[in-house]
């Protein structure tokens, strides 16, 4: 159904006074809130201002020396990617929109001769001046400006959020840093315990006890231990390309190498119910959602208001007039919205582009809590799968490559049994790291999923 022709136009048929005064009081009351907006937009924008932007470089002593922190990482992040001096830019730019669009458009002055009458001796003199002023009625200007202000709301919520995806990509890819380097200890201290084992078999040939295919075993053992230490080193070197990519950095810039897991892992591991204890953070994606909702009403008002005509006031002096009392000419020109359907067209346009807005913030709105529930779950179940690893798989493989190695010595093991052990003894560690790296990834995504950026604490984690 098309919408029915405005209140407002009939007000203003029945009563101009009336309507001219209303509109004024409430216009006032709409620019002073309007305008306690903006100045909190404009605030936060000061808050978020940083330093320039460090150019592309190919070292920096903070991120290449010592250990890489996982805050000094998110940190280094937030301030020297591109897209957030991109997003944030965009928030000055819908800042300065809103202060034009509030703004009443320029006079036009006009001057105006009589060019025979410059040389003439029998006629006087003859100009005209002019003065126009057009003035937008039915709050146009204000839902011009409500607009704006919306959209610099969204901008500001997309700043936001940009800064929470980047810091939830660089905790990740931190934890990905950190697997890949874990990992490259675990099989280091593992071709140390096959050498060990391929020594005493070279010992035990050398003294008659053995043979070659116990030496040959170990051997293959250990060449599939530096395979596997290629491909990890390759990943290492990847994620350092990536994690350069997100600081603004040269792909093969040098990066400090993360604590090691003891260090990291030396506290007890927080779980879901740890997140947030004071409730969730504003999510900034939420907040762009209602901005866009807010820009729809505005829109609707807009088109609504259209119905109104607009005036422009005039002022003119004209000097040919015999009698002076007719020189100074004052009057009001209005336009006539005749166009009605049109208008229709474009407020029913409004009007399914705000219930679509709604509908989405709705959907949105849902889709967070779904989001903060499942990732709760995930990080309950990282935690669970890293006990299991800790206190039932890892001592079991431990106790069980000590009493074969004991055996081995006692010629009760073969070297087979010691190497398979060795074998379950690295896929649970390395497993162990993976899971505790899990973990963080998904304590992560439930500080995002609460509007926090992951690594950071108090002040700091709010985008």
């Amino acid at each position: 159904m098309l919408p029915s022709r405005p209140s407002g136009f009939r007000s203003f048929r029945v009563s101009p006074l009336v309507h001219l005064g209303m509109f004024a009081c409430v216009a006032a009351g709409c620019a002073t809130a309007g305008r306690a907006r903006y100045d909190t937009l404009a605030a936060s924008y000061r808050e978020l201002e940083m330093p320039a932007m460090p150019a592309r470089s190919h070292d920096d002593g903070e991120l290449a020396r010592g250990k890489l922190e996982r805050a000094a990482l998110v940190r280094a992040v937030l301030q020297r990617n591109p897209s957030v001096e991109s997003a944030k830019q965009a928030f000055r730019a819908a800042l300065a929109r809103y202060r034009q669009a509030g703004a009443y458009d320029d006079p036009m002055a006009m001057v105006q001769i009589a060019p025979l009458s410059v040389a003439s001796h029998d006629a006087r003199f003859g100009y005209e001046l002019g003065l126009r002023q057009a003035i937008s009625l039915g709050g146009k200007r204000d839902a011009r400006a409500q607009l704006a202000l919306a959209e610099a709301e969204v901008q500001s919520a997309d700043l936001r959020a940009t800064r929470l995806r980047l810091g939830l990509t660089a905790s990740q890819l931190y934890d990905d840093y950190c697997v890949a380097t874990w990992s490259l200890t675990v099989a280091a201290e593992h071709a140390k315990i096959v050498s060990a084992v391929e020594a005493n078999v070279v010992a035990g040939y050398a003294s008659g006890r053995g043979g070659t295919r116990d030496a040959l075993r170990a051997e293959a053992e250990l060449a599939r231990l530096q395979q596997q230490t290629v491909g990890l080193e390759a990943d290492r070197d990847m994620l350092v390309a990536e994690l350069n990519a997100l600081l603004h950095r040269a792909p093969d810039a040098p990066l400090a190498p993360p604590p090691s897991a003891a260090e990291l892992h030396a506290k007890d591991l927080p779980t879901a119910s740890d997140s947030a204890a004071t409730g969730p953070a504003r999510r900034p994606d939420l907040e762009a959602a209602d901005a866009r909702v807010r820009a729809e009403r505005a829109r609707v008002a807009l088109a609504d208001d259209d119905f109104v005509p607009d005036l422009t006031l005039e002022a003119s002096y004209n000097s040919m007039w015999d009698m002076p009392e007719h020189r100074f000419m004052a009057g009001v020109v209005m336009s006539i919205p005749l166009e009605r359907e049109r208008r229709k067209a474009a407020l029913d346009e409004a009007s399914a582009t705000r219930a679509m807005s709604e509908s989405d913030a709705a959907r949105m709105h849902d889709e967070a809590a779904s989001q903060i529930a499942v990732a709760r779950r995930q990080v309950e179940r990282a935690h669970q799968v890293i006990a299991l690893l800790e206190e039932r798989l890892l001592p079991i493989a431990q106790r069980r490559i000590e009493a074969t190695r004991a055996g081995l010595s006692t010629e009760q093991n073969g070297v087979g049994d010691v190497l398979e052990a060795e074998h379950a003894l690295r896929d649970v560690e390395l497993e162990l790291q993976a899971a505790r790296a899990d973990h963080e990834k998904r304590r992560a995504e439930l500080d995002a999923a609460l509007g926090t950026i992951p690594g950071l604490t108090g002040a700091e984690a709010v985008p």
